[in-house]
């Protein structure tokens, strides 16, 4: 059963430099991130002395590349779902012209509505939940099946379809059949309780679940 989850989702939509994308500097980037790496050393230089130094040193740049490595993470879902809404045209726009200093007239595009994503990581699950606001994506956010199965990469474990909102379920852990002999023998103490995944587990005693049936064919 799935728990009512209490943590906050983060918001995913698109913006107009999404749908006009602009050239952005890399080495800026760089720049910017090695001059936060230097930066910080000096400051811990300063506040720390001797053999300490270089534990304080290697404890920063390892959570410095700790954080960087979660933010990448989510980063990356992110990137996929804007993707998502763009690439299924869950979005309308317009198109405006613009005369610039020079005289050159610019073509525009800009966003009038889109569709309002957002995700929630925890222990078990990845959360996709996708907002219904009275408008023409309606109807379309509850049938996502498939295409945020492809961008999540997992298989659709479950689905609650709500008024204000439907979330979509995927394990972070694939579900993994359990083979004669492999299981413990700890596992096995209810002589009639029979394994049949790492989440699944079939009382001989009741009548199976459908859900059952279906995973195991």
């Amino acid at each position: 059963m799935i728990k009512q989850q209490k943590h906050k989702f983060k918001v995913v939509s698109i913006d107009n430099s999404d749908i006009n994308p602009a050239y952005t500097d890399c080495f800026t980037a760089i720049f910017i991130k090695v001059g936060f790496i230097i930066g910080l050393l000096l400051v811990l230089l300063q506040i720390s002395r001797g053999s300490s130094f270089l534990f304080f040193t290697f404890l920063s740049i390892g959570l410095y590349f700790y954080i960087r490595y979660k933010k990448n993470q989510n980063r990356k879902l992110e990137k996929r779902l804007k993707q998502l809404i763009i690439h299924n045209q869950l979005f309308t726009e317009r198109s405006l012209e613009t005369v610039d200093d020079k005289g050159f007239v610019k073509k525009e595009r800009q966003l009038i509505n889109a569709v309002y994503l957002a995700y929630l990581i925890t222990d078990e699950y990845i959360i996709i939940r996708a907002k219904k606001r009275g408008d023409l994506f309606s109807k379309k956010v509850s049938d996502l099946d498939v295409e945020l199965s492809a961008t999540i990469q997992r298989p659709l474990y479950n689905k609650i379809d709500k008024v204000t909102h439907t979330d979509y379920y995927f394990k972070k852990e694939s579900e993994k059949r359990l083979e004669v002999g492999t299981t413990d023998t700890e596992e096995c103490l209810d002589p009639f309780s029979i394994p049949l995944s790492t989440s699944y587990t079939w009382n001989v005693k009741s009548q199976p679940h459908l859900l059952l049936a279906g995973i195991t064919g």
